[in-house]
């Protein structure tokens, strides 16, 4: 709950050029948190037990709560009520063009996604120990992760929303070769490296690039609803395309499972960009995205 509220204020408190680095701000911010939360809390957990790590999960949460204590209540208050009949999920589902546009941000994700699942059974099928394990996926992909994001914001704020989401999907996609090239390799800790330091940095940008155009899909009247449902409809992608991954890997192996993770990451970017520029999708993202000629 506290992600959906945070969401819809986004939507409501930012113009559509402060979006890019809004997104930037709170995905970086997103990944720091888990830093934190792998990291100190556990090492609470570790040196002070289950009563200290809880207290101190519970006085961040406060501390996160204090800047929205200071914003104005006229913000909402000013606003009409929305009509009884547009408030549920379905009700939103059924708004034009809203569900092409969930289904395309899936595409979008579902290759990254895909290789992003793939690549902790390669590495342990390939012979890598825990430590390495965790500096590549851990280390290097949180840090890379984090300038991803602030990239990411700096090309949607400083692009404009099609320049983003089309140079972004695409460096997603080719990053994906670099796991591609691993396979041939298993036993280089630098190429493995190289990869996942690509993938983690441009994957990135792509997320941040796409959660600034869903941003910008939102309603306005209903910018939790419409950004939750894109966001769950994402996150389950995420999930068909674990699923996807494991199952095409234990049929044709790696190398064929992160061919097919590249080839649909470049898919799902071209099939987005050139359905939006056919004017699918919500019609308030003609704000932003302007009509090709």
């Amino acid at each position: 709950t506290q992600d959906v509220a945070t969401d819809g204020l986004a939507v409501r408190l930012l113009s559509a050029r402060e979006r890019g680095l809004g997104n930037g701000v709170q995905v970086g911010a997103y990944r720091i948190g888990m830093v934190l939360g792998g990291g100190f809390l556990l090492w609470l957990f570790a040196n002070s037990g289950w009563a200290v790590m809880f207290a101190a999960m519970a006085a961040l949460l406060l501390l996160s709560c204090i800047p929205v204590w200071s914003l104005p209540a006229t913000h909402a208050a000013n606003r009409p009520e929305p009509s009884p009949r547009h408030v549920g999920w379905t009700e939103r589902i059924r708004s034009p063009g809203l569900l092409m546009f969930v289904g395309l941000a899936c595409c979008y994700k579902f290759g990254d996604a895909m290789a992003a699942a793939l690549i902790a059974p390669f590495m342990v099928d390939a012979g890598w120990g825990t430590e390495q394990i965790a500096l590549i996926k851990g280390s290097v992909g949180s840090v890379m992760g984090l300038a991803g994001a602030a990239l990411g914001g700096w090309m949607a704020f400083s692009l404009g929303r099609r320049p983003a989401i089309l140079l972004c999907g695409l460096l997603q996609a080719t990053s994906l070769l670099g796991y591609l090239l691993c396979t041939q390799f298993p036993e280089s800790f630098w190429l493995l490296a190289t990869a996942t330091t690509a993938e983690h940095l441009l994957g990135g940008t792509a997320t941040v690039a796409l959660f600034t155009l869903m941003m910008d899909a939102s309603a306005t009247d209903h910018a939790s609803t419409d950004y939750s449902l894109m966001a769950c409809g994402v996150v389950v992608a995420g999930g068909v395309a674990a699923f996807a991954a494991g199952t095409i890997g234990d049929w044709a192996g790696f190398g064929a499972a992160f061919s097919c993770a590249a080839l649909l990451s470049f898919g799902g970017c071209i099939a987005m960009v050139l359905a939006i520029d056919q004017g699918r999708g919500p019609a308030r993202l003609s704000a932003v995205w302007p009509p090709r000629p």
